[in-house]
């Protein structure tokens, strides 16, 4: 918006006072205030973790453990897709060998450092 199109009230007055320092720290109450609010926020955060509603599943038992299984299992690797999709499940080597190809061999992003390159580099 313009500034004549804002709107706010040109009549109202701007009141300093009102306006606090950004760099302004309130002092802190007394012992038992600052205790008091301390457990208010701790009850609230425990009340507040207590009723929150979990997600709940919508695998069925046999496709849960089957999922379970496969995510156990070192030949497999179970990765979250992205548009929430679900999971997606790629056999390790494949995994490997497409991030290689796809990813670490694209010249244009990574180069191969010589044996002596890496090491100065750490």
């Amino acid at each position: 918006l313009a500034d004549n199109e804002c709107n706010l009230d040109p009549d109202r007055e701007y009141i300093p006072e009102l306006y606090i320092n950004s760099e302004f720290v309130p002092p802190t109450a007394s012992r038992e205030v600052e205790k008091a609010l301390n457990n208010f926020e701790a009850r609230l955060d425990f009340e507040f973790r207590k009723r929150s509603i979990r997600p709940g599943t919508n695998l069925s038992k046999v496709q849960q453990n089957a999922l379970k299984f496969l995510r156990d299992n070192d030949k497999f690797v179970v990765l979250a897709t992205d548009k929430n999709l679900g999971p997606a499940i790629i056999e390790k080597d494949e995994y490997i060998r497409k991030a290689l190809k796809d990813h670490l061999s694209e010249p244009s992003t990574y180069c191969q450092l010589t044996d002596a390159e890496a090491t100065t580099i750490q």
